[in-house]
Protein backbone atom coordinates (compact mmCIF):
# COMPACT_ATOMS: atom_id res chain seq x y z
CA UNK A 1 0.00 0.00 0.00
CA UNK A 2 1.33 3.53 -0.48
CA UNK A 3 0.03 6.60 0.61
CA UNK A 4 0.90 10.37 0.56
CA UNK A 5 2.50 11.51 3.46
CA UNK A 6 -0.62 13.20 5.74
CA UNK A 7 -2.95 10.80 4.33
CA UNK A 8 -4.85 8.22 6.66
CA UNK A 9 -3.84 4.67 6.00
CA UNK A 10 -6.17 1.94 6.75
CA UNK A 11 -4.56 -2.05 6.98
CA UNK A 12 -7.41 -4.74 7.03
CA UNK A 13 -6.78 -8.27 8.03
CA UNK A 14 -8.85 -11.52 8.48
CA UNK A 15 -7.76 -14.57 10.10
CA UNK A 16 -9.88 -18.29 9.69
CA UNK A 17 -10.16 -20.14 12.66
CA UNK A 18 -12.84 -20.62 15.66
CA UNK A 19 -13.58 -17.12 17.48
CA UNK A 20 -12.58 -15.16 19.41
CA UNK A 21 -9.15 -14.38 17.22
CA UNK A 22 -7.33 -11.75 19.33
CA UNK A 23 -5.24 -9.72 17.16
CA UNK A 24 -2.08 -7.97 17.82
CA UNK A 25 -0.32 -5.40 15.05
CA UNK A 26 3.06 -4.72 14.73
CA UNK A 27 5.50 -2.61 12.86
CA UNK A 28 9.08 -2.62 11.74
CA UNK A 29 11.08 -0.63 9.21
CA UNK A 30 13.63 -3.38 8.13
CA UNK A 31 11.00 -5.80 7.56
CA UNK A 32 12.41 -8.70 10.03
CA UNK A 33 10.43 -9.77 12.70
CA UNK A 34 12.61 -9.57 15.56
CA UNK A 35 13.09 -5.83 15.01
CA UNK A 36 8.94 -5.55 15.34
CA UNK A 37 7.31 -2.74 18.03
CA UNK A 38 3.92 -3.88 18.74
CA UNK A 39 1.17 -0.36 17.38
CA UNK A 40 -0.32 0.94 20.54
CA UNK A 41 -3.92 0.23 20.06
CA UNK A 42 -3.75 -2.14 17.10
CA UNK A 43 -5.82 -5.14 18.96
CA UNK A 44 -8.22 -4.93 15.95
CA UNK A 45 -8.93 -6.35 12.15
CA UNK A 46 -8.35 -3.12 10.65
CA UNK A 47 -5.48 -0.91 11.82
CA UNK A 48 -6.13 3.05 10.90
CA UNK A 49 -3.01 4.98 10.84
CA UNK A 50 -3.52 8.66 10.79
CA UNK A 51 -1.84 11.49 9.23
CA UNK A 52 1.09 8.73 8.44
CA UNK A 53 4.80 10.13 8.79
CA UNK A 54 7.88 9.12 6.58
CA UNK A 55 9.24 7.58 9.71
CA UNK A 56 6.44 5.01 9.93
CA UNK A 57 6.96 3.67 6.48
CA UNK A 58 7.90 -0.16 6.77
CA UNK A 59 6.17 -3.47 7.15
CA UNK A 60 2.72 -3.69 9.40
CA UNK A 61 1.79 -7.33 10.54
CA UNK A 62 -1.46 -8.83 12.77
CA UNK A 63 -1.18 -11.56 14.60
CA UNK A 64 -3.62 -13.42 15.79
CA UNK A 65 -4.08 -15.96 18.21
CA UNK A 66 -7.20 -18.10 19.59
CA UNK A 67 -8.59 -18.04 23.26
CA UNK A 68 -5.67 -20.11 24.43
CA UNK A 69 -3.08 -18.05 23.21
CA UNK A 70 -1.92 -19.81 20.44
CA UNK A 71 -0.89 -18.19 17.05
CA UNK A 72 -3.21 -18.96 14.38
CA UNK A 73 -1.82 -16.96 11.43
CA UNK A 74 0.27 -13.86 10.57
CA UNK A 75 -0.35 -11.42 7.70
CA UNK A 76 2.03 -8.75 6.84
CA UNK A 77 1.46 -5.95 4.44
CA UNK A 78 3.98 -3.06 3.29
CA UNK A 79 3.20 0.36 3.52
CA UNK A 80 4.72 2.93 1.74
CA UNK A 81 4.73 6.70 2.56
CA UNK A 82 5.56 9.55 -0.07
CA UNK A 83 6.45 12.86 0.30
CA UNK A 84 3.91 15.34 -1.33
Amino acid sequence: MAVNEGEDAVLRVGFGGSAPILVQWYWTASGLEEDAQAVSGGVDDVLTLTKVKVERAGFYYAVGRNGVGEPVSTNSARLVVKRP
